[in-house]
């Protein structure tokens, strides 16, 4: 049977009614049904390989859409028989890990924790003010297999330590990490898991070593070409213990995506597949007390970000790309309550950091992207009650000539009383963990703290009226 006889059949199925309860066809259908639009892998991986074999790494490989110079084809180039293609892809990849990070450099050594290549770099956190960070360095080193692990972390690394634990150390497992062939990216998840288990153990037996190196965070990329690879991070302050929330999950996004401070509050549960490789879905139950008959609140957060953004001095062309990802944001939304374990009870929430900068005036910046939101709200708000959104917050920088001033944070939230109301702060990160710290009034600059009991007790309220089948009286558009 060819890909396009299956079509039409695909389609119907993706478009069954999930509250009848079709919800996990309609998934597999729509999953399948864009795996058959792809080209063969081998197709697109011999293009990369083109492209790679070049004296000096062309950096528009870096911004390639995921599709052609993905992560796990460039994990799978690690392998090369051609020395230079291996050296450009492993630049690549942390180029394309750390893309829009600033002040960020990469370069390939032949020496190293082992024989196999690795990759020196530096990077600075997006949110934090140049000048006031301590220098980031980190290496990426390459093993064939994961027996190989314990004899690289008992060598040095190429790693000065800065007096804090700000350096980070990644180690790609590849191009074939697992024993078996990969036939589904799930297909590994039991020996994924035993891994997991035993590099917890070989970091604490190295632990004294590596905090020496002044590393503070390790991730494991394991390889499993054609699928995208598996994520594990662990970190020195929780005694190198797998940091759950990042599970599959890049490296980087724990940062960008505020998934420390998200499951300080909530359990997460990742929600998969998604529709963007820039987006992550969680089920979040709160871990506060339950209240009520209906228990511990639950929320879908739809996180995502962008690494392109143009705002010019005039006109309003420029919402086009922030209203496309907010799209983008609901449409990840309506996937995931297809999933039996999401359903439609949930409320939701969207964040979207855009990791580019704004290079006009602070104050045109908060007032244009908060009218913008505003307008987004009236523009969509059948669509976005449907999906019970409670929440939606864009977060931005502001500068020039590629250096940020500011960080903006933008929410629109029903979780203080009224339906979706604008707040316009100003952010300001911890320099050494690069977390949102403090967030200051963008009009007034006086301090402001993001209230979550406060919102706790509103997403309950708005969850018991729903479960009765009725709206919470200022979600009522025009009230």
């Amino acid at each position: 049977t060819d890909a396009a006889s299956l079509a039409e059949p695909l389609s119907k199925l993706a478009g069954l009614p999930s509250e009848l309860g079709y919800g996990e066809v309609a998934m597999l259908a729509q999953q399948f049904s864009e795996r058959l639009q792809l080209e063969p892998f081998d197709k697109r991986r011999a293009a990369l390989r083109a492209a790679l074999d070049s004296t000096a790494l062309d950096k528009d490989i870096v911004a390639m859409k995921a599709i052609d110079g993905g992560v796990e084809m460039l994990a799978d180039l690690l392998g090369d028989e051609s020395a230079l293609v291996r050296k450009n892809a492993v630049e690549a990849l942390v180029l394309r890990i750390y893309r829009s990070f600033p002040g960020l450099s990469a370069e390939a050594i032949d020496e190293g924790p082992s024989k196999q290549f690795c990759c020196k770099y530096t990077f600075e956190f997006p949110s934090v003010s140049e000048g006031e960070a301590p220098k980031r360095n980190g290496v990426l080193a390459v093993v064939p297999t994961f027996a190989d692990l314990k004899a690289l972390l008992a060598e040095p690394l190429p790693l000065e330590d800065t007096g804090k634990p700000v350096n980070k150390l990644q180690v790609v497992v590849g191009p074939r990490a697992f024993a078996g062939d990969s036939v589904s990216f799930h297909s590994t998840d039991a020996e994924f898991g035993d891994m997991v288990s035993k590099t917890q153990t070989m970091l604490n037996e190295a632990s004294d070593a590596l905090k020496a190196k002044g590393i503070g965070t390790f991730s494991l990329i394991l390889a499993q070409a054609p699928y995208v690879p598996h994520y594990a991070t662990f970190t020195a302050p929780g005694g190198w213990a797998e940091d759950e929330s990042c599970r599959d999950v890049r490296p980087t996004f724990k940062h960008l995506l505020e998934l420390a401070q998200l499951s300080a509050q909530y359990e997460l549960q990742r929600i998969a597949p998604v529709i963007s490789r820039n987006s992550q879905v969680f089920l979040g139950t709160s871990r506060a007390e339950a209240k009520g008959r209906l228990g511990k609140a639950q929320t879908v957060f739809v996180r995502t970000i962008s690494h392109t953004f143009d705002m010019p001095a005039e006109g309003e062309g420029w919402m086009a790309w922030p209203e496309t990802i907010l799209l983008a944001g609901v449409d990840e939304l309506e996937r995931a309550r297809l999933n039996p374990k999401v359903g439609t009870k949930p409320s939701s929430n969207i964040f979207v950091h855009i990791n580019s900068l704004a290079e006009v005036e602070p104050a045109s910046v908060v007032d244009r992207v908060e009218r913008f939101l505003n307008g987004f709200v009236a523009k969509h708000g059948g669509r976005l009650q449907k999906s019970k959104v409670d929440e939606i917050t864009l977060k931005l920088g502001i500068g020039k000539d590629g250096v940020r001033t500011h960080t903006l944070r933008v929410t629109a939230s029903s979780l203080s009383g009224e339906y979706l109301k604008t707040a316009a702060y100003f952010e300001k990160a911890d320099p050494v963990t690069g977390a949102p710290a403090v967030w200051e009034d963008a009009r007034t600059g006086d301090v402001r703290e993001l209230q979550t009991e406060a919102a706790a007790r509103m997403q309950l309220k708005r969850a018991v009226a729903r479960a009765a089948g009725s709206t919470y009286a200022p979600e009522i558009l025009g009230m």
